[in-house]
């Protein structure tokens, strides 16, 4: 298996909604936990509009079971992206519990390369540089395995 991929855990047709926990499995016995925090997002980019923004928790665990302590690490990973994560099965949603309101106001942005500027996840520009940050774009499963293995290797997991 190559070493930025994630592992195929349950191919879903299903639709994430707003709040749903999912899991994704890094490497054997190794997961780490997400939600779904708004979808269909309004951007000026049509790769972006009509998207789902996503959180990764800086938490991992040799179990793929969800508690509701996991949402209060913070953010290792904010990314625009589609529905493939399940429709390839990267990601299985195993739980559901609602966006709150600090969640839809974490300070979080993306790098706009052609602007050169942070922007939020519509498009407009910050004007500062965010906590979390991510670039501007539609992400990947490709790239959530290639971020998170590279953070599992520097931490030595």
């Amino acid at each position: 298996m190559d070493d930025n991929q994630l592992i195929v855990l349950k191919k879903s047709n299903k639709k994430p909604v707003e709040g749903d926990i999912f899991v994704l499995s890094i490497r054997d016995n190794l997961y780490c936990f997400g939600k779904v925090i708004r979808t269909n997002v309004e951007s000026r980019d049509s790769f972006v509009n009509g998207m789902y923004l996503i959180y990764i928790f800086d938490y991992f665990s040799s179990s793929d079971v969800y508690t509701k302590s996991i949402e209060d690490n913070n953010i290792l990973l904010v990314e625009v992206i589609n529905t493939q994560l399940w429709r390839k099965g990267f990601a299985k949603s195993i739980a559901f519990s609602e966006v709150t309101d600090k969640q839809k106001n974490e300070d979080f942005g993306f790098w706009d390369i052609i602007r050169e500027t942070y922007v939020d996840v519509s498009g407009s520009e910050l004007g500062y540089i965010p906590k979390y940050k991510s670039v501007y774009g539609l992400g990947s499963y490709g790239l959530i395995g290639k971020e998170l293995n590279k953070i599992v290797n520097e931490r030595g997991l």
